[in-house]
Order: C-alpha cells, then sequence, then structure tokens
C-alpha cells in the first residue's frame, strides 16, 4: 500500500490527486504536534516532500527527501513490493 500524506497547508490534494491520475491513498496532514503517533514524528520528516519507503513488514527501508523522477521512484517502490 502506498499512501501520501500532504503538508497542512496544501490548498486542495485531492485535486493534485485527481489532475496527476495518482492511483493511490492521499490525504491532508495535520500540523505537527510532537505527538509519537504523529506521522511526521514517525517518520523523522525533515522535509517537504519527503518520500519514506516502507516495506511489507513495516520497516522503512529507505527515505528520500526531495523531490525524484519518476524512474526513481518506481524503482524504489518496485524493492518494497
Amino acid at each position: 500500500m502506498l499512501v501520501s500524506i500532504a503538508h497542512p497547508t496544501s490548498t486542495d490534494p485531492a485535486r493534485f490527486v485527481k489532475e496527476n491520475s495518482y492511483g493511490w491513498i492521499f490525504g491532508k496532514g495535520a500540523a505537527p504536534t510532537g505527538d509519537p503517533a504523529d506521522p511526521t514524528v514517525m517518520y523523522k520528516v525533515e522535509g517537504v516532500p519527503q518520500t519514506v519507503f516502507i516495506d511489507r513488514h513495516g520497516k522503512v527501508v529507505d527515505t528520500v527527501v526531495g523531490g525524484m523522477e519518476k524512474a526513481e521512484f518506481e524503482a524504489k517502490l518496485a524493492k518494497i513490493l
């Protein structure tokens, strides 16, 4: 499963997903609170965008801060599927 979380100031993540034909879950994050259950704390978010690749066992196997080309994203995703 792939889940994306938009920055809290993102105006319309649903429109962005539709315009780009993304086929995964895409939600809007809350402002960071320091709560250990907050995804920004759990995955040590350092910047936006940041992609965290998590394998089927729940282990973080790679993290990329900043954008990626489609080929790089697909190669990293293929490793965890």
